[in-house]
């Protein structure tokens, strides 16, 4: 990402208390399944983000694994206790 954007940036409008984003930044609506949904809210729970972060982080990952694999490196993720190692494919 170009441009990381915290919510603590957004302000607080004078009418009605809804918040503006800076101008660099756009609003995006997106339907997700409920199991999508469940597991964005539990990653934002444990990691103590609001689901905004959230999917700007999980974009954020998409474009690195994407520019990664696209540059023909593979992404290994490797368990320390057993060893074993698992590539990540995207598909």
């Amino acid at each position: 990402m170009d441009q990381d954007i915290d919510a603590d940036q957004l302000t607080e409008q004078s009418r009605g208390g809804r918040r503006s984003a800076p101008a660099d930044v756009e609003r995006l609506n997106v339907h997700v399944s409920a199991s999508a949904m469940k597991a964005l809210r539990e990653v934002a729970e444990a990691s103590g983000m609001t689901l905004t972060e959230a999917v700007r982080r999980a974009i954020g990952l998409l474009k690195l694994v994407d520019d990664a694999t696209r540059d023909g490196v593979e992404i290994q993720f490797v368990d320390p206790k057993t060893n074993k190692t698992r590539v990540l494919q995207l598909i």
